[in-house]
């Protein structure tokens, strides 16, 4: 499988990394994009752009031998020397410098890995969803990343998983419920779509982003909400969005079953957007 390493393409066998100053190994001092790609193209690039230079602009990251809008060049190429028309890019980037928690340099390396997947259309079920008792986000100026350290989402994704559920929820230390391990939430209440702030400790969502452009331009909206157990138990419908699945609506939570008409008429009208 062919790779792309700071934008040279070779042999993932063949890639070899410098333990001392690889600081995703050491200290997860990086940030991830996972990407959906089809038809040669990449629907949400916009959103993952912007997302990729608002964590960079925290990072403070030393970008010199890259572009990030050249990302998606880089991106199809790697897919097509795999011989690959549907997949999923992972694009990792961290700090490489020596150095203990203070790094030496900003200097900036990338990785971009892609794997084979096709994909149905922008909308899904998830018949069983839990809410997770053993972990909890702490929302801080960082908290809106998607960094390396995913050390929360695994372990919820490990508790989903002990309990048959196919997506679990996490609160964050208020108990105020904030997103999934792999997705950002929205709920209808009242007819009116909601979704957490970033405050709640979730992670800026490219579907959410897109969404929200979508329905702005047919005069509708989200509402940013601090979402709480009630708040759910009070829903008419509840969305799960990841970017390379769409919108995921939630067929039954705790004692709450729900429907999905909405989330089906959306998902149709989020993939027609995408496709222009």
């Amino acid at each position: 499988m062919q790779v792309c390493w700071n934008g040279i393409f070779t042999e993932e066998k063949e890639l070899r990394l410098d333990v001392r100053t690889n600081r995703a190994f050491r200290y997860g001092d990086g940030f991830f994009e996972t990407i959906r790609f089809e038809h040669n193209r990449i629907p949400l690039f916009k959103y993952h752009l912007q997302r990729m230079e608002a964590s960079n602009n925290l990072f403070k990251f030393e970008t010199s031998i890259f572009s990030f809008s050249n990302i998606a060049m880089l991106i199809e190429q790697t897919f097509q020397l795999n011989k690959i028309e549907s997949g999923i890019a992972r694009v990792s980037f961290f700090r490489t410098s020596e150095g203990r928690y203070t790094p030496l340099q900003n200097d900036c390396s990338f990785l971009i890995e892609v794997t084979e997947q096709s994909f149905g259309s922008y909308f899904s079920l998830l018949k069983e969803v839990g809410l997770s008792t053993q972990t909890v986000l702490h929302a801080n100026a960082l908290s809106h990343l998607k960094t390396l350290n995913a050390l929360p989402y695994v372990f919820a994704a490990i508790e989903a998983k002990g309990n048959n559920w196919n997506e679990c929820l996490l609160p964050n230390t208020k108990n105020e419920i904030a997103e999934g391990t792999w997705s950002s939430l929205v709920w209808i209440e009242d007819d009116q779509l909601y979704t957490p702030p970033l405050s709640s400790g979730c992670v800026l969502s490219t579907m959410k982003l897109a969404l929200e452009d979508m329905l702005q331009q047919k005069g509708e909206k989200i509402t940013e909400k601090v979402c709480s157990l009630s708040s759910l138990q009070q829903s008419q419908e509840v969305w799960l969005l990841n970017a390379t699945r769409g919108i995921q609506a939630v067929s039954h939570f705790q004692d709450k079953i729900y429907s999905h008409d909405k989330a089906l008429k959306v998902a149709s009208e989020l993939e027609d957007f995408l496709s222009l």
